[in-house]
């Protein structure tokens, strides 16, 4: 994603950019955490009904909220993001968007939009900072 798109998303929501992560904090936004620090949610299925889910990823809480009717309780989100994933600055701007007078689908939809922008950042730093090996042949 270039620098404009991505400050096109963030400004989407009237959010400013996040800061850029360091080398620890990519290396925590990108990897699953153990069982035991997993996150709930749920989205409500058309066929089968509301599904819960273990989440063990940033990655897979952002695939959870871009379903059309997720659910996750925002404050477990934020001390999650705070304490397990170790993200305060996500942390803080997950607690200012629960506090906003929206909806709650609109709230975890802008959530959704920060966490993409969070995981792209990190993504990308994380694929320049790792050098490619060469091809022995």
């Amino acid at each position: 994603m270039s620098l404009r798109a991505k400050e096109s998303w963030a400004g989407n929501n009237g959010m400013e950019q996040l800061t850029a992560p360091s080398k620890d904090l990519i290396s925590s936004v990108l990897q699953d955490v153990a069982f035991k620090d997993r996150l709930s949610g749920s989205l409500v299925h058309q066929r089968a009904g509301v599904k819960i889910l273990s989440l063990y990823s940033l990655k897979e809480v952002f695939a959870l909220l871009n379903n059309p009717y997720p659910h996750i309780d925002l404050q477990q989100l934020e001390q999650w993001v705070r304490t397990v994933i170790k993200d305060s600055e996500l942390a803080d701007r997950i607690k200012t968007i629960s506090a906003q007078n929206m909806s709650d689908r609109d709230k975890l939809f802008s959530i959704r939009d920060l966490m993409g922008f969070r995981l792209v950042q990190c993504t990308e730093l994380h694929e320049t900072a790792v050098p490619l090996e060469p091809d022995v042949g």
